[in-house]
C-alpha cells in the first residue's frame, strides 16, 4: 500500500513511501516525493509503477453545501472503495479542469469530505441527480469530454419513459411483459386507449419516483375521473384535452394492471441489477406497497416497504432474473455501457408479471441488507471497471469491448 499526503498550498499528493517512480489517474499523472507528513492523507493500492485506482463520483454543484446528491451514500461508497485500497473522489462539472480536477475525499478514519486536487480518475461513476441538470451545457460538454478522453464511465444518463419503451418492445420475451403504452398525440389516442382499456396511466416521459402520475377512467360517455395520489376530478372530455393537449408528445398512456393487494394495499417489486464480467446479476428485490387507493407505491410518494417473507405468494424469482437481463442488456445495446438498473416490476391478481419501468439511475434501497449488496457490487464495478481487479493498473479487453 502506498501512502499520499496533500500539500494544500501546491495543491499536490505526495508519496510518504520511499521513493521510486509512480502514476495515478487516468492521465498517469507521476507522484513527486511529499514534503512532510503534515496535512490530509489517503492510502492506495500498488500495482507495478501505478496506485490507485481513483474513482470519480460525477453530481451536481449545491448553493449552500459542498455538492448535491446523498450524501450518506456517498460516504459509503467512499469507505468501501477505500477498505479496497483506492480512492473514491467526488466532483461536479464545474470541479473540472484542463489536466486535473477538484473534488472532495473523505480524510482516513472520519466522516469529513474534504477539498482537493487530484488527476482525472480511472473511471466514472454517473450521479447527476436530475434530467435539468444532466441537461445543462456544462454538463454535456463534460460527458462528451469524458467520451473523447476514453474514460470508463456509467451510467450514461436518464431515461425517457417512451424511447424506453420502444427499445424494449422490440424484445420478442419482453414484449410479452410490457402493458400497453402508447405517446400522448392528442384527442384521438387518448380516446383510443380509453375505450381499449377501463383505466390507463398518464406519465411524464421526463419524470421519475410517481411524479406528475395520475389516472383516468370513463365514468359514462361524458364524465371522466382523474385520479392522483392527493386527490380526484371529475372531468369532461374536452376540458380534459384542453388539459392535457400542451404537453402532447411528453406523456405516455399506459393501460393499468390491477395489482395484487397486501391488507387491501397495492404492492410491487423494485430489482435493483449490477454488471460484473460481462454478466448481469439481481442485487436484490425489494416490495413497494401503495397506500389504500393510492395509484403508486413509491416511498417518496407515500408508499412503505414490505418485506417479501409477508408475502403470500413471492414472485417468480427465476423469471424476475431473466426481465431483468433482458432488459438491462436490450438498454445497453441501445444507449452504451450500463453498472447498474433499477427495474419496477408489477404482479396482477392472476399472477401475471408486468414491467412498468427501468431505471437508468436506482434510488437508494430501504432495505439495509439490499443496500449493502448494491455498496459492494458497485465498488466491485468500479475497480473492474478502472482496470484494476485484475492488477494490471489499466484497461483490459472488458473496458475496450464495451465502451461506445
Amino acid at each position: 500500500m502506498i501512502q499520499l499526503v496533500y500539500n494544500g498550498e501546491e495543491k499536490r499528493w505526495g508519496t510518504l513511501n520511499a521513493h521510486r517512480t509512480m502514476s495515478w489517474g487516468h492521465n498517469k499523472q507521476p507522484v513527486a516525493r511529499a514534503k512532510s507528513d503534515n496535512g490530509p492523507q489517503i492510502t492506495l493500492s500498488s500495482y507495478g509503477d501505478r496506485i490507485g485506482p481513483l474513482i470519480g463520483l460525477l453530481t451536481s454543484a449545491h448553493k449552500s453545501h459542498h455538492f448535491s446528491g446523498n450524501k450518506p451514500l456517498f460516504s459509503k461508497l467512499a469507505k468501501e472503495v477505500a477498505k479496497r485500497g483506492g480512492c473514491l473522489v467526488v466532483f461536479t462539472p464545474e470541479d473540472v479542469k484542463e489536466s486535473e480536477i477538484e473534488g472532495y475525499c473523505l480524510k482516513e478514519g472520519s466522516d469529513q469530505w474534504i477539498r482537493a486536487t487530484f488527476p482525472y480518475p480511472n473511471m466514472i461513476y454517473n450521479k447527476i441527480p436530475s434530467r435539468t441538470e444532466e441537461n445543462k451545457r456544462q454538463t454535456i460538454r463534460l460527458l462528451k469530454q469524458i467520451r473523447t478522453r476514453k474514460i470508463p464511465y456509467f451510467n450514461p444518463h436518464f431515461f425517457n419513459k417512451w424511447s424506453m419503451f420502444e427499445i424494449l418492445s422490440r424484445d420478442p420475451f419482453l414484449r410479452s411483459f410490457l402493458p400497453a403504452t402508447r405517446l400522448f398525440s392528442g384527442p384521438s389516442n387518448l380516446l383510443d386507449m380509453l375505450g381499449n382499456y377501463k383505466r390507463i396511466y398518464l406519465k411524464p416521459t421526463n419524470k421519475s419516483q410517481g411524479k406528475g402520475v395520475f389516472t383516468l377512467e370513463a365514468i359514462d360517455e361524458k364524465q371522466y375521473l382523474m385520479t392522483t395520489n392527493r386527490k380526484q376530478l371529475h372531468i369532461t372530455f374536452p376540458k380534459l384535452t384542453d388539459l392535457l393537449l400542451p404537453y402532447t408528445d411528453q406523456l405516455i398512456l399506459q393501460q393499468a394492471i390491477r395489482l395484487r393487494t397486501y391488507q387491501d394495499k397495492p404492492y410491487d417489486y423494485r430489482i435493483h441489477m449490477h454488471k460484473l464480467r460481462h454478466r448481469w446479476h439481481m442485487t436484490g428485490i425489494g416490495v413497494r406497497l401503495g397506500k389504500a387507493g393510492s395509484i403508486t407505491t413509491h416511498v417518496p410518494q407515500g408508499g412503505s416497504i414490505l418485506s417479501i417473507d409477508q408475502l403470500p405468494a413471492p414472485p417468480d424469482e427465476q423469471v424476475v432474473k431473466r426481465i431483468g437481463k433482458k432488459a438491462a442488456m436490450a438498454l445497453e445495446r441501445a444507449y452504451g455501457p450500463h453498472g447498474e438498473c433499477s427495474l419496477d416490476i408489477g404482479e396482477d391478481q392472476d399472477g401475471g408479471l408486468w414491467l412498468f419501468e427501468v431505471n437508468a439511475k436506482p434510488m437508494t434501497f430501504d432495505e439495509p441488507s439490499i443496500q449493502r449488496n448494491i455498496i459492494q457490487a458497485l465498488t466491485a464495478i468500479f475497480f473492474e471497471w478502472s482496470g484494476f481487479h485484475d492488477g494490471k493498473g489499466g484497461y483490459d479487453e472488458y473496458h475496450q469491448n464495451d465502451l461506445r
